[in-house]
């Protein structure tokens, strides 16, 4: 297979002005932008439909880490189709859904909306956001320590789900509802 990594020299020759240059690389970059939503909504539904644990033979397949594409999931779940802002990057995406718990699954929160909307109202780099949920993080670390621990409840949970232990759900259900 072969990888074309310039642009092809007949698309430059018919670039002649600012203006058609401006245009082009606006094309490019809306393009790169689509990618990486394209990206997540694909890993997204891969992890849906063919379970969260083909990810990692994917990941390896694919030579991309793990990490990369729960990154990606994270941030298609953050950011249903409806609710992305063609005006700032997926990273900023990213970023903002740090500030919302998160259990892999589902979003604990909504401030990752409001976060995102400033971000494009004031046009915050992506650096300023992660410091701004770096900042809230370390204001509550009550909120921390009990986001992980309901990160380790619902682990649980699964594992007595996939085990078959519907008794033993239904008695921690009972105990703490």
């Amino acid at each position: 297979m072969e990888t074309n990594l310039s642009l092809d020299p007949k698309i430059l020759e018919q670039l002649n002005s600012y203006d058609e240059f401006l245009g082009f690389y606006v094309q490019l970059e809306e393009s790169h932008q689509s990618v990486s939503w394209l990206k997540a909504d694909l890993f997204l539904t891969f992890s849906e439909k063919l379970g969260s644990d083909s990810l990692s033979i994917l990941a390896k397949d694919i030579r991309v880490p793990a990490s990369t594409i729960a990154s990606y999931i994270r941030t298609a779940r953050a950011f249903s189709p409806e609710k992305r802002l063609p005006n700032v990057s997926f990273s900023h995406h990213l970023q903002s859904s740090l500030i919302d718990s998160y259990t892999g699954e589902q979003f604990l929160g909504e401030e990752r909306y409001k976060l995102i909307e400033r971000a494009s109202d004031e046009k915050l780099s992506t650096r300023q956001i992660a410091l701004e949920v770096k900042q809230v993080r370390e204001e509550n670390p009550e909120k921390k320590d009990a986001e992980q621990k309901l990160y380790r409840i619902i682990a649980t949970l699964r594992n007595m789900f996939k085990e078959g232990k519907y008794g033993e759900i239904d008695t921690l259900y009972k105990q703490l509802i």
